[in-house]
């Protein structure tokens, strides 16, 4: 098994932390995102990782992971990452982004499914949110479940908290029908998905006909996209919530 890792952006919101390095280089208790995600993915057995570099992307590089570069990082969405991985990697693999923390449960999970494209999802969601915003709504998008487990829409904004059933983690897995659609999509209006994040292009997927089968995330995890968010992380990882990886290349 194979899994990619989207870690091209420098992430701004995280202000002076990634002002000399990429966001998935930013350390949790002097162990790095992106040291997390390879060791929590290696002790599921996936060996082969890839990392999607762009901004100062010789700081990973020198790092010794496996790189592929997206040059169009600056000037567009995660999407223009994805589309680099489904160009130069052939599927089945797992797609990571490099701002969460996760255990290997979820990761064993979504290798296990037999489906041709599968979302990690957190139907707890709403406890972390409340940690993280003001107003959960203000980040939290639609996500809503059909009668076999299927994710009929997602990336939607909503006003109402009980119309979510759960949100979407930056975990997934792809297999090669679902890379075949997903370029014949992107294809049609290449400078429209550019500027697409992921779950507007699983929503494009739903409306075309696709099933994405959501799988649920038993275990802590975390986003981190803010200095405050960081902090969260830290007291979860402190409370035994996430449980911390073997440091690993």
């Amino acid at each position: 098994m194979k899994a990619v890792i989207l870690a091209a952006g420098r992430g701004s919101r995280l202000g002076s932390l990634t002002k000399s390095k990429p966001k998935g280089m930013t350390k949790i208790f002097d162990i790095t995102f992106l040291e997390w995600q390879h060791a929590t993915l290696r002790s599921s057995g996936i060996d082969e990782i890839y990392v999607i570099t762009g901004y100062m992307s010789k700081e990973i590089e020198e790092k010794g992971y496996k790189t592929i570069f997206n040059p169009y990082w600056h000037k567009a969405n995660m999407i223009s990452s994805l589309i680099v991985a489904l160009k130069n990697i052939q599927p089945p693999f797992l797609v990571s982004y490099s701002d969460i923390i996760y255990s290997n449960g979820i990761v064993n999970d979504l290798i296990k499914s037999d489906k041709e494209l599968s979302v990690a999802y957190d139907e707890n969601w709403l406890k972390l949110w409340k940690m993280r915003f003001d107003d959960p709504l203000l980040d939290a998008e639609s996500f809503i479940l059909d009668s076999k487990g299927n994710i009929s829409e997602i990336g939607n904004k909503v006003r109402n908290i009980e119309d979510i059933q759960g949100q979407f983690m930056g975990l997934l897995k792809i297999n090669i029908k679902a890379k075949n659609l997903i370029l014949t999509i992107i294809n049609q209006d290449l400078s429209k998905f550019y500027n697409y994040d992921t779950t507007r292009l699983l929503n494009e997927l739903i409306n075309n006909g696709f099933s994405v089968e959501a799988i649920a995330n038993k275990d802590g995890w975390c986003e981190i996209d803010s200095p405050s968010d960081l902090k969260i992380a830290a007291k979860l990882i402190k409370d035994g919530i996430i449980k911390m990886p073997h440091k690993t290349l």
